[in-house]
């Protein structure tokens, strides 16, 4: 983990698709079509990391609270069928 945040991570919603532990969690950055009227969440992969006792859940939409983003604190690397996949780990910070 770094010792000091980072770079700010864009978007405001993300779905999990892989819960690692508690409070731990894969997810996936919501991409919107040219249209605008629906979402796919494909965009860049993170790993959210929740201190707060938040406990996630596969599919879950998270959502950042206005005034607040999501800053990378880290990364983490992990094996996919692919082979390694090298993400940031992000908090929800102001």
């Amino acid at each position: 983990m770094f010792d000091e945040p980072g770079d700010y991570i864009e978007g405001n919603r993300f779905k999990v698709f892989q819960v690692i532990d508690f409070g731990v969690t894969l997810a996936s950055g919501e991409r919107k079509n040219r249209e605008g009227d629906y979402s796919l969440f494909l965009g860049p992969v993170v790993l959210f990391v929740n201190n707060d006792g938040r406990l996630y859940y596969d599919d879950e939409i998270i959502e950042i609270p206005l005034g607040k983003r999501a800053r990378q604190i880290g990364i983490y690397k992990y094996e996919t069928e692919r082979g390694y996949k090298t993400v940031p780990v992000v908090s929800i910070l102001e």
